[in-house]
């Protein structure tokens, strides 16, 4: 445990520390988010991962992880159907990060586009050439997977994981970001427009 940035957070060693998203969560569709607080302590020569989801397979489908490889600090969102270890839609984020700042970052899948917000203000956008998913998704928060030998491992801190049914819009990603911002809770004061979530509150 650590001091998050809302309340408390969970730290992370970059060692052997990390959550397994045991429940599989539903999937069967285009559009999704995803809202975190991340605060990022140790840039390497590998990747770290804040998010690893997958099917029953343990074949990738979503990863959101720090690239870390020759030199670079960006943020990567990796939307990959059929589920696997290869292919799928790239977004990397569009600035470098600096350590031990608190970053909110939210990922955003719709239809037709694929888009990263830092802070409430859209960093990046692709176009969407992977069909959704068919089926549900379970995974880690903090590292890539159990199997296999590149672990992935975040270290820093991770806080109020949410992962919305819907793809926000840029309006309420503003809203989000300056309501925990301001007011200490990423889902007060905030009305999307359809869908619900599920928020892993780490602390």
């Amino acid at each position: 445990n650590s001091s998050g940035y809302i309340g408390g957070a969970f730290e992370f060693d970059g060692v052997n520390d990390w959550f397994n998203v045991s429940t599989s969560m539903d999937f069967f569709r285009d559009d999704y988010s995803i809202s975190v607080w991340v605060k990022p302590t140790l840039i390497d020569a590998s990747n770290q991962d804040i998010l690893s989801l997958m099917d029953y397979l343990h074949n990738h489908g979503i990863l959101l992880e720090f690239d870390l490889t020759s030199g670079k600090n960006e943020l990567r969102f990796l939307h990959r159907f059929p589920s696997g270890s290869s292919g799928g839609d790239d977004l990397f984020s569009g600035i470098n990060f600096t350590l031990n700042n608190w970053y909110f970052l939210t990922f955003v899948r719709d239809s037709s586009k694929m888009y990263i917000y830092v802070n409430g203000i859209k960093d990046n956008e692709t176009a969407v050439t992977n069909q959704g998913f068919n089926s549900s998704l379970s995974g880690y928060i903090g590292r890539l997977s159990e199997i296999g030998s590149n672990p992935r491992l975040f270290k820093g801190s991770i806080d109020e994981l949410h992962i919305w049914n819907t793809s926000l819009t840029s309006g309420e990603v503003s809203v989000l970001y300056n309501t925990s911002k301001n007011f200490g809770s990423n889902n007060t004061d905030i009305t999307v427009t359809s869908g619900t979530q599920n928020t892993f509150t780490l602390n």
